[in-house]
């Protein structure tokens, strides 16, 4: 039952009544949505529950373990830009998407995007954010600690390990953009994306499910 950060809960107005959710991506061509349903307010601690159908929603609960974070890679609009998210290799296992939307720009989605997931985390794991918009938004990481996140931009990592020398899981070999490209967060609940890409998934062991591992993801 993780700690929360970034969950905002927002009334949806349905056809059919209202719903506190977390909605996630938007609806059109070439767009995912995903409404994760939720307590309002949303609490400090949750557990991941199921909708009837299986999908996944949150619950208030009174257990603290890890971290279930929303990472939303939205930024500014530059054409053939998309916001993406990626984890360091030695914490790959320590990362799982819970839900994943979608955004796209353009009317068929083909000029630039950003993905918008909720993530169950393992502490301590470092994830890098790249917001859509290219050079005009310098990537930033998140430093998920058993007891904080903290948001570090690219320009302050040495300065944050001056002051936090007790971090050990933070090394600048692993800051590598094509390692990190090859580390890219996931949709790992469905095969949608493998199917879609035709990415490989290479943290795979034999017996693994998508749940598992942490594919490859596209990079615009």
């Amino acid at each position: 039952m993780p700690k929360t950060h970034n969950l905002d809960a927002q009334l949806l107005e349905l056809s059919f009544g209202k719903l506190w959710a977390i909605p996630l991506g938007e609806r059109g061509r070439n767009r995912t949505y995903t409404i994760v349903p939720c307590p309002h307010p949303v609490g400090d601690l949750v557990e991941l529950g199921q909708t009837r159908s299986g999908k996944p929603r949150l619950n208030n609960s009174n257990d603290a373990r890890g971290w279930i974070s929303r990472v939303n890679t939205k930024g500014t609009y530059t054409r053939g830009t998309h916001g993406w998210a990626s984890v360091f290799t030695p914490h790959a296992k320590k990362v799982r998407v819970v839900a994943w939307g979608e955004g796209r720009e353009g009317a068929a989605g083909y000029v630039g995007g950003w993905d918008d997931f909720i993530i169950l985390v393992e502490t301590p794991a470092v994830v890098r954010v790249q917001l859509e918009g290219g050079y005009k938004k310098p990537p930033f990481y998140l430093i998920y600690e058993e007891g904080k996140v903290t948001r570090v931009r690219e320009d302050e990592v040495d300065a944050f390990l001056e002051l936090n020398p007790e971090f050990e899981d933070f090394s600048p070999e692993w800051i590598n953009e094509e390692q990190l490209r090859y580390n890219s967060i996931p949709v790992n609940y469905t095969p949608l994306l493998r199917e879609r890409w035709g990415y490989s998934y290479p943290f795979a062991e034999e017996g693994d499910e998508y749940d598992d591992v942490v594919p490859t993801h596209p990079i615009d």
